[in-house]
């Protein structure tokens, strides 16, 4: 294979990650006041500093390889207050990791705030609406929301 292919297939596989399963469910989601995986993680860490790992990973079955892009989680880590620390959305490894930190039914999204020391400052089963997210981490450093653009 050529090397002009592997970089358009690595192009492909990309747009394919980042549409996080369409345009359509993402606008719904949108329109019902949810934030995406990303853009949680955006509202997180400060601007370019977070590093995806497994952006590629897909389902072992071979028939939903294709309808399981990043295996239905985003992880990385990122860098926010001068802490770098890691993140982790979604996938199945993350609902284990949900029950052992209160989330019993271990449904997704699940999402836990944690504050520099590692104590859980908040928790949510569901996803979190943008106004919620703020207030939280305006509790945690009132110049996060700033970063946002959604704080007065």
């Amino acid at each position: 294979m050529a090397f002009e292919d592997l970089i358009q297939q690595l192009r492909e596989r990309t747009a394919r990650v980042l549409a996080m399963g369409g345009a359509d469910k993402l606008a719904k989601r949108k329109a019902e006041g949810h934030l995406n995986a990303r853009e949680r993680i955006d509202y997180l860490v400060d601007p370019d500093s977070f590093f995806e790992s497994g952006m590629f990973a897909v389902g072992v079955r071979p028939e939903v390889r294709q309808k399981t892009p990043a295996d239905g989680k985003v992880a990385g880590f990122g860098r926010s207050l001068g802490i770098t620390y890691p993140l982790w959305v979604g996938g199945d490894e993350v609902g284990e990791l949900s029950k052992r930190l209160g989330n019993r039914g271990g449904v997704l999204p699940h999402t836990v705030v944690f504050d520099p020391r590692g104590k859980v400052v908040a928790a949510k089963v569901g996803a979190y609406k943008e106004a919620e997210l703020d207030e939280i981490l305006n509790r945690l450093a009132p110049n996060v929301g700033e970063k946002a653009g959604t704080s007065t």
